[in-house]
């Protein structure tokens, strides 16, 4: 948005509402340090004559520098990812845009119903096809992919792409491929506190009443994959900070 690209949105989990809901909230507290506007505060309503002022803002930001063009959404009830390719080539070639989301990977709709393991290689042979559609030969363009891991890896110290499962095959088309997972308590505080450094070169202590995101790279071509890095998240806030990095050791290594 800072910069005016184009972006699409496919999305199969959440409905545009929620996507600008989430980005007003995300405006509000940037543009006002104090104003601890959650996102909530949209199923709640009730607003304040200052939520009111804050809200009016956000919308003029909006209508202004947002609506229109520069963010397409679309949601799609039913997956498909041959409907998702002609989605990518026509908003690249018909409207120029070079930015694209997928939110979330899944099967086909038609082959929700019947998993197993030709399901998993359909949807590797997806990635596939969805990979030489953007490639540098072709169109060209960017895709950021969400996925879900799977659920029995969840609680996982280090990540990897085994977390992914039996689908960790998508990823063998990826340029770069991060986990996240939240910091658990014991990792803020105490004596088995990680290490985290900042962009400084400084150890940092991180706030035991605060959240925290690691970000682990399994993949990365453009850059190299031993540490990790940590972000201060507030997800009723819709706020992210870059707050350094860590290495944790993998202990199958």
């Amino acid at each position: 948005i800072k910069e005016q690209e184009q972006l699409l949105i496919i999305a199969n989990e959440e409905e545009k509402k929620r996507y600008v809901q989430g980005l007003l909230t995300a405006y509000i507290n940037q543009k006002h340090r104090n104003a601890e506007f959650n996102k909530s505060r949209f199923i709640n309503g009730g607003f304040t004559e200052e939520e009111w002022e804050w809200l009016r803002e956000a919308k003029d930001w909006y209508v202004e520098k947002v609506q229109g063009d520069l963010v397409n959404f679309i949601n799609m009830n039913d997956f498909s990812m041959s409907r998702t390719i002609k989605l990518i080539k026509k908003y690249a070639r018909m409207h120029g845009v070079k930015y694209f989301i997928l939110d979330t990977l899944k099967l086909d709709n038609d082959a929700g119903s019947r998993i197993n393991d030709n399901s998993w290689l359909q949807l590797q042979q997806n990635m596939v096809k969805l990979y030489n559609v953007i490639k540098p030969s072709n169109l060209n363009v960017h895709i950021w992919i969400t996925a879900q891991m799977s659920k029995t890896n969840r609680r996982a110290r280090y990540l990897d792409q085994s977390m992914l499962g039996i689908s960790k095959n998508i990823t063998d088309v990826v340029s770069s491929l991060m986990l996240t997972r939240m910091l658990s308590q014991s990792e803020k505080e105490g004596s088995t506190a990680i290490k985290v450094i900042n962009e400084d070169g400084h150890s940092v202590q991180l706030d035991p009443e605060n959240d925290y995101m690691i970000v682990f790279w399994d993949k990365n071509r453009q850059g190299s994959t031993n540490r990790q890095v940590v972000l201060a998240v507030d997800r009723g806030l819709n706020l992210i900070r870059d707050v350094g990095w860590t290495q944790i050791d993998n202990d199958l290594e």
